[in-house]
């Protein structure tokens, strides 16, 4: 990321560019990984044509949208969409509350 000048801005104090509507963005991944069209909150991942590819990919796409650390194993434990979205909108408040740790400068000359 850049400033208004182009400079780079550290990723730790960038702007969260994190989606206000979680349980929208989470219905919205989680049809479009499965290739349907409609679900509902108790619809399970799994009966409902997923598996742990597809698992993965939802995961994943969520960790990229969100910049959560998701696991997959919160989708194997909690596999409807009411519980997974419950889950991930959790955690992305407590994300959102906690301050994020700064990283330390890379040296300007690494020889």
């Amino acid at each position: 990321m850049s400033d208004a000048y182009g400079g780079a801005v550290p990723e730790d104090e960038a702007p969260s560019q994190a989606p206000t509507d979680v349980p929208a963005l989470v219905r919205k991944v989680w049809l479009s990984t499965l290739g349907v069209r409609r679900c509902g909150p108790d619809d399970n991942f799994f009966v409902e044509g997923g598996n742990s590819l597809l698992a993965a990919d939802l995961v994943s796409k969520l960790r990229a949208e969100l910049g959560l650390p998701l696991r997959l194993q919160t989708l194997l434990r909690n596999p409807t969409l009411a519980s997974f979205t419950r889950i991930v909108a959790d955690d992305m408040s407590a994300e959102q509350r906690l301050p994020r740790a700064r990283r330390p400068e890379a040296p300007s000359n690494p020889l």
